[in-house]
């Protein structure tokens, strides 16, 4: 059905609950505010750590978790508003721009490397479509990044329904 330029897919399920979708709205399409988590990159490291994440849906949670950090490291999860910034330090990649990018202590890798870290996301309609990037840094005696540390790859998060 189009009204006023406007795209709508109305359904009714089997229980009966209404299941209409909006399309497109005055040029906007709506699948482009699917909340989205995407790898971006490799990490740096001998074997370097993994970074994954859930959809951040708004109202709900996020959870990053880290894989293959070396056993035991105190971590460090960085955020920056927006698309990943590549930036280069000793060696290594980073998504983040670290001027703009956010860096909080998450915890400590458990023996077998992982980290599970949540992010509350907000159920504000204002922040669909908001790009966030995520990248975690454990510590490691004689890592690439400039002999204390490795890298993840990074996750760019789209937030969304």
């Amino acid at each position: 059905m189009h009204v006023n330029n406007t795209t709508v897919i109305h359904r009714v399920n089997s229980t009966g609950t209404d299941t209409t979708t909006v399309v497109s709205c005055s040029g906007t399409t709506y699948n482009q505010l699917a909340a989205r988590a995407t790898s971006v990159a490799s990490g740096c490291g001998a074997a370097p750590p993994v970074l994954a994440a859930n959809v951040p849906a708004l109202g709900g949670m996020c959870t990053l978790d880290l894989s293959s950090a070396p056993s035991g490291a105190a971590v460090f999860r960085g955020l920056l508003a927006g698309a990943p910034v590549a930036t280069t330090i000793g060696g290594c990649v980073l998504q983040l721009d670290p001027a703009s990018a956010v860096f909080d202590f998450a915890g400590t890798a458990t023996v077998a490397g992982q980290l599970a870290m949540s992010l509350a996301i907000p159920n504000a309609v204002t922040l669909l479509g908001f790009a966030l990037t995520a990248q975690a840094l454990p510590l490691q005696t004689n890592g690439p990044l400039l002999g204390f540390a490795e890298f993840s790859n990074g996750v760019l998060l789209q937030l969304g329904f």
